[in-house]
C-alpha cells in the first residue's frame, strides 16, 4: 500500500463538517462536548468536538500530524520534506503546512475527504491511535446518516417496504 500526506484542504473539509456537527447536531452525526453527558450515547465522538477556530486549528494540526506519522512509517527513509504529498511549491522542497480555513462543504464531501484521509493514515500503528479511531467511528456514523437520507428519499412514506 502506498501513502501520502493529504492536502490541507482535505483536512479543512473534514474540520468544517466536524465544526458543524459540534454546534448544530443536525444533518451530521452529533459530536458532543466532553462536558455533555448523554445517557444513551456517552461515546458520541467527544474527542472530535470543536468549540471555536482555535480548537479547529489544534484538531486540524493533530490530524495532519497523524497523517505525517503514518506516511513516515510507510517511508521511513524519507524526511518530512521528502514525503509524498502536497507541497508549498513546484520544487517539492517544503511540505505544505496546515492552517484552518472555512470552506463550504456538505456531508458527502466530508465523507469522501475522511475516507481519503483514513486510507492515507492506515500505515504502521497510526490506525491504532485514539484520534484515528474517533474519526473512523464518526465516518461510519456519517455513512449511516447518508444512507438513511437516501432511503428516506427513496421511500418517504415507507410503503415501498
Amino acid at each position: 500500500m502506498s501513502s501520502y500526506v493529504v492536502d490541507p484542504k482535505t483536512i479543512n473539509i473534514i474540520l468544517n463538517g466536524i465544526s458543524y456537527a459540534s454546534h448544530y447536531k443536525r444533518n451530521y452525526p452529533p459530536i458532543h462536548s466532553p462536558d455533555e453527558h448523554d445517557q444513551d450515547y456517552p461515546w458520541m465522538h467527544s474527542l472530535l468536538y470543536v468549540k471555536d477556530k482555535h480548537d479547529c486549528e489544534m484538531l486540524g494540526q493533530s490530524l495532519y500530524d497523524l497523517n505525517i506519522n503514518a506516511t513516515m512509517q510507510r517511508y521511513p527513509s524519507n524526511t518530512i520534506n521528502t514525503l509524498p504529498g502536497s507541497y508549498t511549491d513546484d520544487t517539492h522542497t517544503a511540505l505544505a503546512t496546515f492552517s484552518f480555513t472555512h470552506v463550504p462543504t456538505d456531508k458527502y464531501r466530508v465523507y469522501r475527504a475522511i475516507k481519503e484521509y483514513l486510507y492515507q493514515c492506515s500505515e504502521g500503528d497510526a490506525d491504532d491511535l485514539e484520534l484515528f479511531e474517533a474519526i473512523s467511528n464518526w465516518c461510519d456514523a456519517l455513512a449511516h446518516n447518508i444512507a438513511n437520507d437516501f432511503i428516506d428519499e427513496q421511500y418517504p412514506d415507507k410503503t415501498g417496504w
